[in-house]
Protein backbone atom coordinates (compact mmCIF):
# COMPACT_ATOMS: atom_id res chain seq x y z
CA UNK A 1 0.00 0.00 0.00
CA UNK A 2 1.38 3.44 -1.03
CA UNK A 3 -0.41 5.23 1.28
CA UNK A 4 -2.26 8.31 0.71
CA UNK A 5 -0.27 11.37 -1.25
CA UNK A 6 -0.57 14.42 0.91
CA UNK A 7 -0.82 17.63 -1.43
CA UNK A 8 0.00 20.11 1.12
CA UNK A 9 -0.65 23.25 -0.61
CA UNK A 10 -0.43 25.54 2.85
CA UNK A 11 2.19 28.52 2.56
CA UNK A 12 4.68 28.13 4.95
CA UNK A 13 8.13 27.06 6.26
CA UNK A 14 7.55 23.46 5.86
CA UNK A 15 4.82 20.36 6.45
CA UNK A 16 5.52 19.46 9.97
CA UNK A 17 5.44 23.48 10.74
CA UNK A 18 2.11 23.95 9.21
CA UNK A 19 0.52 20.72 9.46
CA UNK A 20 -2.54 21.59 12.23
CA UNK A 21 -2.15 18.51 14.89
CA UNK A 22 -4.51 19.73 17.20
CA UNK A 23 -6.77 19.06 14.43
CA UNK A 24 -6.28 15.90 13.27
CA UNK A 25 -5.28 14.53 17.22
CA UNK A 26 -7.00 12.04 18.99
CA UNK A 27 -5.44 13.44 22.11
CA UNK A 28 -2.24 14.81 23.28
CA UNK A 29 0.64 13.38 21.03
CA UNK A 30 -1.37 11.06 19.02
CA UNK A 31 -2.93 11.46 15.74
CA UNK A 32 -5.61 8.97 13.90
CA UNK A 33 -3.09 7.61 11.51
CA UNK A 34 0.73 7.45 10.44
CA UNK A 35 2.82 10.07 8.78
CA UNK A 36 5.84 9.52 6.70
CA UNK A 37 7.98 12.57 5.80
CA UNK A 38 10.93 10.81 4.01
CA UNK A 39 10.60 11.88 0.54
CA UNK A 40 9.73 15.29 -1.48
CA UNK A 41 6.02 14.69 -1.05
CA UNK A 42 4.27 13.06 2.88
CA UNK A 43 2.04 10.24 2.76
CA UNK A 44 -0.03 9.22 5.07
CA UNK A 45 -1.04 5.87 6.43
CA UNK A 46 -4.25 4.49 8.06
CA UNK A 47 -3.24 2.69 11.70
CA UNK A 48 -5.18 -0.34 10.23
CA UNK A 49 -3.20 -0.61 6.57
CA UNK A 50 -3.27 -3.60 5.38
CA UNK A 51 0.23 -3.08 3.95
CA UNK A 52 -1.27 -4.16 0.28
CA UNK A 53 -3.97 -3.23 -2.26
CA UNK A 54 -5.97 -5.28 -4.82
CA UNK A 55 -4.93 -2.36 -7.63
CA UNK A 56 -1.15 -1.86 -7.94
CA UNK A 57 -0.31 1.82 -6.83
CA UNK A 58 -3.76 2.71 -4.97
CA UNK A 59 -4.22 2.92 -0.95
CA UNK A 60 -5.89 -0.05 0.65
CA UNK A 61 -9.53 0.51 1.97
CA UNK A 62 -8.35 1.89 5.32
CA UNK A 63 -5.97 4.45 3.58
CA UNK A 64 -8.23 5.89 1.12
CA UNK A 65 -10.77 6.92 4.14
CA UNK A 66 -8.05 9.26 4.76
CA UNK A 67 -8.61 10.97 1.94
CA UNK A 68 -11.77 13.05 2.77
CA UNK A 69 -10.42 14.15 6.17
CA UNK A 70 -6.72 15.11 5.05
CA UNK A 71 -8.72 17.44 1.88
CA UNK A 72 -10.47 18.59 5.44
CA UNK A 73 -7.00 19.67 6.92
CA UNK A 74 -5.86 21.61 3.79
CA UNK A 75 -9.11 23.62 3.74
CA UNK A 76 -8.79 24.40 7.38
CA UNK A 77 -4.78 24.80 7.19
CA UNK A 78 -5.86 27.33 3.90
CA UNK A 79 -8.13 29.51 5.97
CA UNK A 80 -7.30 29.51 9.45
CA UNK A 81 -10.02 31.77 11.40
CA UNK A 82 -8.55 34.58 14.05
CA UNK A 83 -10.97 32.87 16.72
CA UNK A 84 -10.14 29.52 16.79
CA UNK A 85 -8.70 28.33 19.58
CA UNK A 86 -5.02 28.35 19.83
CA UNK A 87 -4.76 24.37 20.01
CA UNK A 88 -5.70 23.87 17.07
CA UNK A 89 -3.17 25.87 15.51
CA UNK A 90 -0.31 24.71 13.68
CA UNK A 91 2.95 24.92 14.79
CA UNK A 92 4.00 27.97 12.42
CA UNK A 93 0.56 29.14 13.57
CA UNK A 94 1.68 29.53 16.83
CA UNK A 95 5.25 31.09 16.03
CA UNK A 96 3.09 33.70 14.15
CA UNK A 97 0.85 34.42 17.09
CA UNK A 98 4.36 34.56 19.71
CA UNK A 99 5.89 37.21 17.08
CA UNK A 100 2.51 39.39 16.93
CA UNK A 101 2.45 39.73 20.58
CA UNK A 102 6.00 40.73 20.82
CA UNK A 103 5.89 43.39 18.68
CA UNK A 104 2.86 44.75 20.27
CA UNK A 105 4.43 44.39 23.60
CA UNK A 106 7.92 46.14 22.70
CA UNK A 107 5.31 49.22 21.16
CA UNK A 108 3.85 49.48 24.45
CA UNK A 109 6.82 49.67 26.19
CA UNK A 110 8.32 52.84 24.30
Amino acid sequence: CPGVLVNWPVIGPSFLETFPVGRASEGPGTLPFNIDTCGITPHTYSKDCEQITQTPGSPCVHCADLIPFIKNLVSIANDVKLHTNYRYHSHFDMVQVMQHYVEENNRLKL
